[in-house]
Formats: C-alpha cells, structure tokens, sequence
C-alpha cells in the first residue's frame, strides 16, 4: 500500500494498517464540519484499545484550513485534545498528493476529486473500503466500526 508523512514529517506506511480498522479524513480548523473532531476524538478514545485508528490529513484545498501543520496541530489539541495521528498538512484534490490519497482517489472515488473538508474514508479489516461524505457524522456509521472491530 502507500505511505504519508506525519506530522513529524516522518513517514508513515499503511502497511501498518493493514487488517485493522482505519478511519482516513481529510481535515480543516474552519469549516462548517470541524465540531466533528470532537465526535471523532471521543469514539477513537472509546475504540482505540481495540484496534481503531484515525489518521486526519489537514488540508487546504477548500479554503478552510488555517496556517500550517503546526498550526493545525495546535489548534486540534488546544480545542478538541486531539490524540489520534495527524499528517502533515497536504493536498488531497491538488498535485502533489500523498500516496494513500492517490489510492484512495484512484480506486474508491474513480479518480474524482475529494468532495470537500471531512470526507472519510473507513477502511475494515478485510480491505474494503468505505467512503463518507462529509456531512456524514462518525456516529451515523459507528455500528459498522463496531462490527469491524469485532
């Protein structure tokens, strides 16, 4: 699979998360979704012993994201105490993309672009992929992570 930076600019491989239950958003400190991260950082504190990521990707791409990786790293800790992975900051609609978003564009979306701040992408254990829009709330699917964790 594809690999991305983390926030520490060192690179992450998704390898890593193969066979477990992943959740993959693109994220902005200024949207009409970013209350989200506060939904998403309770159920990854409920989940997370049982296997559960979530690897937030902050982005530009919709005029919504203030500053750099830095920036939005602060803000997600001092306002919502974010403590699941977060990438460094990148495009996910613009070259060049991370090679998780090449995959996901590429065989999740037809090639299409992102559809805007907070899509999510839910990947299971078995290697299918689920796609969210943005509006869509964690809890509206959480049964099926649920599941997924078994």
């Amino acid at each position: 699979m594809h690999s991305f930076l983390d926030a520490s600019a060192e690179e992450v491989h998704m390898e890593q998360f193969k066979g477990k239950t992943t959740l993959i958003v693109n994220t902005a400190t200024d949207c009409q979704f970013t209350k989200q991260y506060a939904e998403m950082e309770f159920f990854y504190r409920e989940y997370k012993d049982k296997g559960f990521h979530i690897i937030a990707f902050p982005s530009g791409n919709f005029g919504h994201s203030s500053g750099n990786t830095e920036a939005h790293i602060e803000f997600c800790k001092n306002k919502f105490d974010i403590t699941f992975t977060i990438a460094l900051k990148c495009h996910v609609n613009k070259e060049p993309l991370p090679g998780v978003y090449e995959y996901l564009r590429k065989f999740c979306k037809n090639e299409k672009e992102i559809d805007g701040d907070f899509e999510k992408f839910l990947l299971l254990k078995n290697g299918n992929i689920l796609n969210f829009s943005p509006q869509t709330t964690i809890s509206e699917f959480k049964n099926i992570i649920i599941e997924d964790l078994g």
